[in-house]
């Protein structure tokens, strides 16, 4: 089950964080009132976004569920798509070729600005192409060997981006989504601690 909420960060007496998700009164460290900060409170960057806010990009979630999800770990298997310039979702799993399947990407990672803004236009119609390709379907569809990694690949290859390919499944992971998942990590860390206390001090 998933419990959506900000979390807020704030220093006052020293140099540790302190994260919750509603300013107290008083300092949890050392009890004073809160009158001012050594850092004022800001909102934690939320590192999940809704699909469909970010063109031309990448989407990625887990398997099942959300990241946000109480029942999820980094372990689990993670699932790929695609965003074009008009915020439709081209993705591949076990249905086959999958178009707009929009409830299930309200909480992903996104990786945008890919290329340049010039690409839109070229973006969406390699895009659509490769849609249209009847190898996609769901008999081919292997968890493994042929999956929505292959998928991603494959739109990179006819895409042709110099700044913007990968040799593997292995090299997107290494290079493109483990940094910012790491950041994810970090925040969803933060989060779990918060849904069953209203303070936690780092």
């Amino acid at each position: 089950m998933c419990e959506n909420f900000e979390i807020i960060c704030f220093k006052h007496c020293g140099d540790r964080s302190i994260f919750c998700r509603e300013v107290p009164r008083s300092c949890p460290a050392c009890a004073k009132v809160l009158a001012d900060f050594s850092q004022p409170p800001f909102q934690l960057p939320n590192p999940f976004s809704n699909g469909r806010d970010k063109i031309m990009s990448i989407i990625i979630k887990p398997s099942s569920g959300i990241f946000l999800d109480v029942s999820y770990r980094h372990t689990h298997d993670l699932h790929i798509g695609i965003v074009d310039s008009n915020r439709r979702i081209f993705e591949y799993d076990q249905r086959g070729f999958v178009f707009n399947d929009f409830t299930k990407w309200s909480h992903c990672i996104s990786f945008d600005r890919l290329v340049p803004e010039s690409w839109s236009e070229y973006w969406d119609k390699i895009l659509i192409d490769l849609a249209r390709n009847p190898q996609w379907t769901d008999s081919r569809y292997d968890p493994v060997e042929f999956n929505c990694f292959d998928f991603v690949l494959e739109f990179m290859k006819k895409l042709g981006c110099k700044d913007f390919f990968y040799e593997s499944k292995e090299h997107v992971c290494k290079d493109l989504i483990l940094p910012k998942m790491k950041e994810a990590l970090r925040y969803l860390g933060i989060y779990n601690r918060l849904r069953s206390a209203n303070i936690y001090i780092r």
